[in-house]
């Protein structure tokens, strides 16, 4: 194995259809195609003004989340912010959190 691996998140297989998620969203997830054995490193796509129907949370993995165009909305337990293009949120491994498109 080498010692580190190179890949463009846009070539990441999109997962979204394989999981039924929907049209509006494109969720990229890189843990396999990057060889890492707990990395999350995920690109998400959403349609404007789209609401991820449901939310998540991880017990022993914490997340950034960066805007790269557009706007976001991201609730992390009861604390909904707005995030501009580049600010990062970094909720904690253990909270509950849900994301909107701008």
């Amino acid at each position: 194995m080498s010692s580190h691996t190179k890949k463009n998140l846009r070539e990441v297989e999109n997962q979204a259809p394989k999981f039924d998620m929907p049209a509006e969203m494109g969720a990229r997830f890189a843990r396999s195609a990057l060889e890492g054995e707990t990395l999350g490193l995920s690109l998400m796509k959403l349609a404007p003004n789209f609401r991820i129907p449901f939310g998540h949370k991880h017990e022993g993995q914490e997340e950034i989340y960066v805007v790269v165009r557009g706007s976001a909305r991201i609730k992390v337990e009861d604390a909904l912010g707005v995030r501009p293009r580049w600010p990062f949120a970094g909720p904690l491994a253990s909270s509950f959190r849900h994301s909107f498109a701008g």
